[in-house]
C-alpha cells in the first residue's frame, strides 16, 4: 500500500482543485535522473521551481568538484549515483512545498495501492451527500 498526501487549492474549480503526492522516494525522478533532460522536464511540468533550481545548481557543484579534484570514473559514478538517490528521495517533499507555495494546502492522507485506487477512495469518502429530493409528494 502506498501513501498519498491530498492537498487542496480552494481558488481551483476544475480538475486542479484536489492532487495527491506520493509519500517517499519517487521511481520516475530517480530513473529521469539518469539523463538530465528528462529530470528537468519533469521540474518543469510539476512547477517545481526551487526544486529545479537545487538541482541544476548541485548538478553544476559536483561536475566542478568532480573535475577540481581529478575524479576517476568509478568515483565519479559513485558520486552521481547518490546525488540521483538523493533527488529521487527528496522530489515528492520538493512538489509539496511547491504546491504550498501555489496556495494549496495538505487536507488529508489517503492509502491505496495505486494512485487510482487512493483517489477512488479519497472521492468516495468524502463525496458530499446527493441534494434532497424535491420530487415528494406534497401534504393535502
Amino acid at each position: 500500500m502506498r501513501v498519498y498526501t491530498v492537498h487542496e487549492n480552494p481558488g481551483y474549480f476544475d480538475d486542479r482543485r484536489i492532487v495527491l503526492v506520493k509519500e517517499g522516494f519517487s521511481w520516475p525522478v530517480m530513473f529521469a535522473s539518469i539523463f538530465i533532460l528528462p529530470t528537468i522536464i519533469w521540474a518543469i511540468y510539476r512547477r517545481v521551481w526551487l526544486g529545479l533550481v537545487v538541482y541544476l545548481l548541485a548538478s553544476l557543484g559536483l561536475a566542478v568538484i568532480e573535475t577540481l579534484i581529478g575524479a576517476a570514473s568509478p568515483a565519479s559514478s559513485a558520486l552521481n549515483l547518490v546525488y540521483i538517490l538523493l533527488v529521487a528521495a527528496e522530489a515528492n517533499d520538493w512538489r509539496r512545498r511547491s504546491l504550498n507555495a501555489r496556495g494549496y494546502r495538505e487536507t488529508g492522507v489517503v492509502i491505496g495501492e495505486s494512485l487510482v485506487d487512493a483517489e477512488t477512495r479519497y472521492f468516495s469518502n468524502t463525496a458530499s451527500p446527493a441534494p434532497p429530493s424535491n420530487t415528494a409528494p406534497e401534504a393535502a
